[in-house]
This record gives C-alpha cells, structure tokens and sequence, in this order.
C-alpha cells in the first residue's frame, strides 16, 4: 500500500492491525505515512482542517505534475496544522474495541467515546446498504457477524473500563437522537474541550432544526428522535425476530426493550 513518503505495507495487514496503524499515525501527526488512498478519500472535506487536503492536492498536482509529489507536499502541510491543533478526533466505525485498547496503551492522552445502539437498528441500516445480502449469509450471517462482534466489544468495554478508568465513555445514539444538546455537553465535558455556542447551533442544525436528511451514511436529520424507532416499522418482522433472538444478550446489556412476537406483529401491521 503506497505511502507519501514512499514506505509501503506489504502484504496487506488484517483489517484492524492496518487500521490500529493508520489511527496511531492519525493521533501522532505522522500524516506522511498515511496510504494515498486514505488521504485522498472523500471523507477528508468532512474534517474543518483535514478538508484542506483536497484543494492543495489540486493546485499542487498543477505547479508539480507529479501526483506522488503534490501529496507529500500537501501531506506535510497538513501535518503542521495537526501539530498545532489542541485537539484530533477520528470518528470510525465498525472497528473492534481490542484495537482500541491497544491504541490506549500507546497513547496515554486518548479517550474514547464508545457509541452504542441498539443492533436491530444497526443491522436494518446495514441491510439497507446491501451488507446482508445472500451471498453473505442473507439476514441470518449478517446478524451472526454483528451480534457477535458486538459480544466481543462488551468484554473489551469491561477491560478498559478496568484498565484504564475514565478514558472510555460509553454513549447511546437513542440519547444522542432524543437530547442532542445535552448529549453533546457530556462528550465535550469528557474530553475536555469548550462547548461554544457556534457549537451548540451546529448540533442544533443538524438535529432538531428540520433541515432535510442528507443521505442515509450522513449525520444530518429533519429530526433526529423520529429516527430512532424507524426501524420498527420498516425493518421486516422475520428479520426483526432474527436479531432480537440472536442478539439477546446485547439487548439485555445495554438496557434495550426486548419485544414479544405479539408486539412485532403490530409493528408490522403499521408498515402495511
């Protein structure tokens, strides 16, 4: 895997050793050694400093007329502006919790805002997406893989809970959804940054301020708390039952209603 300063990765890493790489890279500033492909991704224009990647890509490529130059060029720049900002945050998904306490140990000013919610709405977003497909086991692999990933995640929880007190905060996205505001405070609070007012509206914006909903991997919602039970309605019942009794504990865990056949059958009826 190319590099801006020309290092490579060969072979190929499993998916959380090469991600556990590119977030301590991430943390540490040492933008250089990110792979092209990461630097060069879309999401890059979602981060307020990182967006600057793509423009100074662009007039590089023109003054150089070397791809590989203009990106190590536009790599160092942005690494200046990491080092010299108070605070870097990755937003990730789908990455296991063992990476991250892994990442703890290595950093010891890292704190992690664990996102949790409720795996029937997780796995119909997925299906929507077209990761459960039936050259992927159908609904029945899909939350298999899920459910248990997820089982895995809550030992790991407990472990850094245990292990490195105060530096993981477990958050729901039902509360998120339902008091945005005051949500945000917490996780703000907790890594210790000011809750501005600009930051405030933003959050106001994107959630409660009846903007349209953007896309369906996106953050912006007309209303966040009409989200949360979208899946009650819109998921189907055989595969609602499939993931209620697959991911029972996790259910259970976090506190999540578990419904009876009778309560299902009614959502469905709503749909029709």
């Amino acid at each position: 895997m190319a590099t801006p300063d020309k290092s490579h990765r060969l072979p190929p890493l499993e998916f959380n050793s090469e991600a556990t790489d590119e977030m301590y890279n991430w943390f540490t500033c040492d933008i250089p050694k990110l792979p092209n492909i990461a630097l060069l991704d879309m999401f890059m224009n979602k981060g307020m400093k990182s967006a600057m990647m793509t423009d100074c890509y662009r007039d590089a490529v023109k003054k150089v007329r070397d791809s590989s130059t203009a990106l190590l060029l536009c790599a160092k720049q942005l690494k200046s502006v990491c080092l010299n900002s108070p605070f870097r945050i990755i937003k990730t998904i789908r990455l296991e919790l063992s990476t991250v306490s892994y990442l703890l140990d290595r950093l010891p000013n890292l704190q992690i805002i664990h996102l949790v919610r409720d795996p029937r709405a997780t796995l119909a977003s997925q299906a929507k997406l077209g990761m459960c497909k039936q050259s992927k086991g159908g609904q029945p692999g899909c939350t298999e893989r899920f459910c248990k990933r997820l089982e895995n995640d809550v030992l790991e929880e407990e472990n850094i809970l245990r292990k490195h007190q105060g530096r993981i905060m477990p958050v729901f996205y039902e509360d998120i959804a339902r008091e945005p505001i005051q949500t945000s405070k917490k996780m703000y609070d907790f890594i210790g940054a000011e809750f501005t007012h600009s930051a405030e509206q933003y959050i106001f914006n994107i959630t409660m301020a009846g903007l349209e909903n953007d896309c369906a991997i996106c953050t912006t919602r007309s209303n966040s708390t009409e989200h949360i039970d979208s899946w009650k309605t819109k998921m189907k019942l055989e595969f609602k039952t499939i993931v209620q009794a697959r991911c029972n504990y996790i259910l259970r865990r976090y506190g999540y209603k578990i419904y009876t056949q009778d309560e299902f059958i009614n959502m469905a009826r709503k749909t029709k």
